[in-house]
């Protein structure tokens, strides 16, 4: 049986399904990563604002992108997540105190912020709201996608979608405009080697591609590779048949572990509006993560721990559950109930 991984694994047969049509030009910002479009609009937020010297972002956030965003200078000003996954918006508007604000928020695991109040914070303040909609590809609210609402946002498809890499990074406001770039780029080794994971896990598992970072100048953010762009401008996905299988398996785990020894975000309403990255939990302590794991396994299911902290991260999580958050796998390659027993 093929491991059940978090993210889909490559399919050759769609790339060559789309590389049987001619190539369509994507009049899009397509990057290699969520960092490195992340990466792209800090440094034209920089030349656009001189003003622009902090950042304010999540304690909840993984490593890469606390490595990006010091990498370019600016300073990091961390605010609350609590265990419900939710902000406390009139703390964070009280903190920001610069005259111009840059505000990063994250769409959870396929779930929206509280953009209702993020919105009327935005209208009190001169505020620029980047929004990180890496794990919510196919996710809405109000029947307005996600990645729609912040002034900049910036997705990933390899978290959804069979691909090696990719990230779109979108300006939703006339004040900020970024130039199109209509770059691709051949494979890199960690990429040949991830294009392979279903073929009976031939090669380790863990990328060993060193980051493209250099912490004294900054180096041009990696556009997608030809292959993902190939895919994305040719074949056509069904949207709404990956929803249904990623939310039929969202509920598997939830009624497979509601009595088990691990606590859930209740506040995750799961409607036909969601598409879940993952099915997110947290443990009380590492006994209880390190038997999950082993468990994943023991059934050939890729279980992981989430986020990875930057050092400079730790000294600001304020809550240890941040420190044991679960994911379980939902991709829609897989029927879990056909799986697990």
């Amino acid at each position: 049986m093929k491991r059940v991984t978090i993210q889909p694994l490559f399919k050759y047969s769609i790339l060559f399904n789309a590389l049987l049509s001619p190539a369509k030009d994507i009049n899009s910002n397509l990057f290699m990563s969520g960092r490195y479009a992340l990466e792209r609009s800090l440094l034209e937020l920089i030349k656009k604002h001189k003003q622009f010297e902090k950042i304010y972002i999540p304690n909840l956030i993984c490593e890469e992108v606390v490595t990006i965003i010091e990498n370019t200078g600016i300073k990091i000003e961390y605010y609350d997540i609590n265990h419900r996954l939710q902000i406390d918006t009139k703390m964070l508007e009280e903190s920001i105190k610069d005259k111009l604000s840059v505000i990063l928020i994250v769409n959870y695991f396929g779930f929206p912020s509280q953009w209702g109040r993020i919105n009327e914070m935005r209208k009190r303040n001169q505020c620029i709201i980047i929004e990180d909609n890496t794990h919510s590809l196919y996710s809405s609210l109000n029947k307005k996608k996600l990645g729609c609402y912040g002034d900049i946002s910036f997705n990933s498809f390899r978290k959804i979608l069979p691909l090696l890499s990719g990230s779109e990074l979108i300006s939703n406001t006339k004040d900020i405009v970024f130039k199109n770039t209509h770059e691709s780029r051949g494979l890199n080794i960690s990429e040949i080697m991830y294009s392979l994971r279903g073929f009976k896990n031939l090669f380790v598992k863990k990328s060993s591609r060193k980051k493209n970072i250099n912490k004294n100048k900054y180096l041009p953010p990696e556009p997608i590779d030809i292959f993902s762009k190939r895919i994305l401008g040719n074949y056509k996905f069904d949207k709404n048949k990956i929803k249904m299988i990623r939310v039929k398996n969202y509920h598997f785990w939830y009624n497979y572990l509601r009595n088990q020894d691990l606590n859930f975000f209740d506040d995750l309403k799961l409607n036909e509006n969601i598409c879940p990255y993952v099915f997110p939990c947290y443990a009380d302590n590492n006994e209880i993560i390190n038997k999950w794991i082993k468990w994943g396994n023991e059934h050939n299911i890729n279980i992981i721990t989430w986020p990875k902290y930057h050092p400079s991260t730790i000294p600001f999580l304020n809550d240890d559950f941040k420190k044991r958050i679960l994911c379980f796998p939902v991709n829609q390659q897989f029927d879990l109930t056909h799986i697990i027993r």
